[in-house]
């Protein structure tokens, strides 16, 4: 029950986003809206993210304050709902890895396979028929569609993280699961400082494939500095804090 319930918790969210993003499109073709009020100003982004630390701060708050206020009726539900799936996944052992591994193979190799056959021919349609906005509208539309996909990824990292072969892999990416708030907090003061204005100023400057480069670095830094962090402290320094403040008392942490 959870399960289930979870996920129409989830589809409930994402339809109401699906048709706030339609209702906005409908908005910009009717001249109510502006293209910069629906989606953002490149232009003020880009000056914002250059500029100081303060001009950065501005555009950033606005933006996240804007998301928060016109979003959260939306992306309540789809959250409840996806932690009550998670939690669903749990209880069937299916997140813990209580199933053979021939089950999450299989289920690995009929869900991502099924996956881009839904995914591919929806991201192009949506950019062929949304000409003006697709990626406003593909936001929305792709969470639904990306599902099977997901619990196809899902499937096939627990089945490798059973196969001892694939430990190689499995054994670092557990490290930065373990310190997720922390690698979060790292990843955003590193992306911040290469990028912004008030850092190296790299904003807007930077295209495929080179991008690439900038999220190797920064996952060779998560992975390096949780497996050296984890070789002498039971979790990172943020969860360390999150934990003392749960239970209000101080958590050993050595």
């Amino acid at each position: 029950m959870q399960l289930w319930g979870g996920l129409g918790l989830y589809f409930l969210g994402i339809s109401l986003m699906i048709g706030f993003s339609f209702f906005g499109l409908w908005s910009f073709h009717n001249g109510q809206i502006t293209v910069d009020q629906l989606s953002g100003d490149p232009g003020a982004e880009i000056a914002g993210y250059t500029g100081s630390f303060i001009d950065a701060f501005k555009v950033r708050f606005f933006t996240t304050l804007v998301f928060q206020l016109m979003f959260v009726l939306f992306f309540t539900p789809a959250l409840w709902g996806i932690m009550t799936a998670g939690m669903g996944l749990t209880r069937l052992g299916f997140l813990t890895g209580e199933r053979k591994t021939s089950f999450y193979l299989v289920l690995a190799g009929i869900l991502i396979p099924l996956g881009l056959a839904t995914t591919i021919p929806a991201y192009l349609g949506v950019y062929s028929v949304f000409e003006e906005l697709p990626g406003f509208m593909w936001q929305s539309l792709a969470q639904p569609i990306g599902v099977p996909l997901a619990l196809g990824y899902a499937s096939l990292i627990i089945a490798l993280s059973k196969i001892g072969l694939f430990k190689i892999i499995t054994i670092p990416l557990a490290a930065v699961g373990r310190m997720a708030l922390t690698n979060y907090f790292a990843h955003t003061l590193l992306c911040t400082t290469f990028f912004y204005g008030y850092g190296l100023g790299y904003f807007a400057k930077i295209e495929y494939p080179e991008l690439w480069i900038i999220v190797g670095s920064v996952w060779a830094f998560n992975i390096c500095f949780s497996m050296l962090w984890l070789r002498f402290f039971k979790m990172g320094p943020f969860e360390w804090v999150w934990r003392c403040l749960t239970y209000r008392q101080l958590v050993p942490i050595r």
